[in-house]
């Protein structure tokens, strides 16, 4: 098996280590684990495989109070400084949580949503010259605000030019495909033929400015997954197969808290 780059968070790898098989997957020599720590988490340590701490810039209570959004909470965390066991950067514009518990505000200031390309630009500069590893994750929704949808999110993502404009300037370039997996309400059909078309134009869109481009992608374990996990488990490996097959080399796991679902999507991918 070949070596893979994994992003969990804190909780997924105290998970991940509660169980051999899964531990057995993530914890091998030659895998790189970026592990999403708060600045509040105590990072795990790894036997095997190089751990590396990483830091999502997710400037929610600047946002809220001040509206200065991710570029600029991203530029007072380098300045102020952050703790000494974070070897990397995640920048992850997105238009979360357009709701009633952040009076609507988006997290990505309305002025770096509408020029998304040059704050990729500015934010994978500066993360490097900082001598952080560089990370990015455009995310789709995105599309919400920047371009009326009609054609769909992904659609939209790729019209939008954002994975391989942002890909020069960050060292690892996640493609947030995790939303087109089949869910268990589809029974997890496959072939998972949205996934699969999603993944495969993104990494031409990124390859094609990028060549050598380090790529991720999104696996997602759904809150409705339930025991025994043999469908999902099964398509959870088809579209990871599928992935590295087009030049991915590793995977974020979502567990959005379902962690035995999650532990078994885990062992799905061991060989992958």
């Amino acid at each position: 098996m070949a070596s893979r780059i994994w992003i969990l968070t804190n909780a997924a790898v105290t998970a991940i280590l509660g169980d051999p098989t899964a531990t057995g997957v993530i914890d091998t020599s030659g895998n790189t684990v970026y592990e999403i720590n708060k600045l509040t988490d105590t990072p795990h340590t790894l036997s095997n495989a190089t751990l590396k701490s990483l830091l999502v810039v997710n400037d929610y209570e600047s946002e809220l109070t001040q509206g200065t959004g991710v570029y600029y909470g991203l530029m007072a965390e380098l300045e102020v400084g952050i703790p000494s066991y974070y070897s990397a950067l995640l920048y992850d514009n997105e238009d979360w949580a357009l709701d009633a518990t952040n009076g609507y505000i988006p997290q990505t200031r309305t002025t770096q949503q509408a020029n998304a390309l040059n704050w990729y630009k500015r934010a994978g500069d500066l993360i490097r010259c900082y001598g952080y590893t560089a990370i990015c994750s455009p995310a789709r929704d995105l599309a919400n605000v920047l371009w009326a949808p009609a054609g769909g999110l992904d659609s939209q993502t790729f019209s939008s030019g954002i994975l391989g404009a942002a890909a020069p300037f960050f060292d690892i370039v996640h493609i947030q495909s995790q939303g087109d997996q089949p869910m268990a309400a589809q029974s997890y059909a496959l072939p998972a033929t949205t996934f699969n078309n999603f993944v495969h134009t993104a990494v031409q869109q990124i390859q094609s400015v990028s060549a050598n481009a380090v790529m991720t992608c999104g696996l997602a374990v759904h809150a409705a997954d339930i025991a025994p996990y043999t469908n999902m488990q099964a398509m959870q490996q088809a579209t990871a197969q599928y992935a590295v097959a087009q030049g991915c080399v590793g995977f974020w796991m979502n567990f959005n808290s379902n962690d035995s679902a999650g532990i078994a999507a885990v062992q799905a991918l061991a060989g992958v």
